[in-house]
């Protein structure tokens, strides 16, 4: 009776394991080029010019979620705002990032994912 309701909480647990969209893979492949080409110090200077154009809070908010990675409670503690503060400096950093990298290179700066 007891090994019962283990045996179906097993069977049950194991059914939820894999998500319906989910694909297993036998193996992945990486990008040869990708893997061994390291990041490209003008574009490094570039990022860094862009983000010397955009207001000095929104600089810090872009820098501190985006390159350091920190959650927005986290950039807000460390900023001594609010949590909106935070969320509405940055999409305006973000833009601004934008407007900035055009102006530079006359190319749309894609965000790789990141909602602004």
């Amino acid at each position: 009776a007891a090994s019962d309701v283990y045996k179906r909480q097993a069977v049950i647990d194991a059914k939820r394991l894999r998500s319906s969209r989910e694909v297993p893979m036998v193996e992945v492949v990486l990008s040869t080029v990708a893997a061994s080409a390291g990041p490209d110090p003008g574009d490094r200077d570039l990022m860094v010019r862009c983000l010397a154009a955009i207001p000095p809070r929104q600089r810090a908010c872009v820098v501190l979620r985006y390159y350091d990675d920190l959650a927005v409670a986290e950039v807000a503690a460390a900023l001594g705002c609010s949590e909106g503060t935070v969320k509405s400096q940055t999409a305006r950093g973000l833009t601004a990032l934008k407007v900035a990298y055009l102006a530079a290179t006359g190319d749309e700066l894609v965000t790789g994912g990141v909602p602004a």
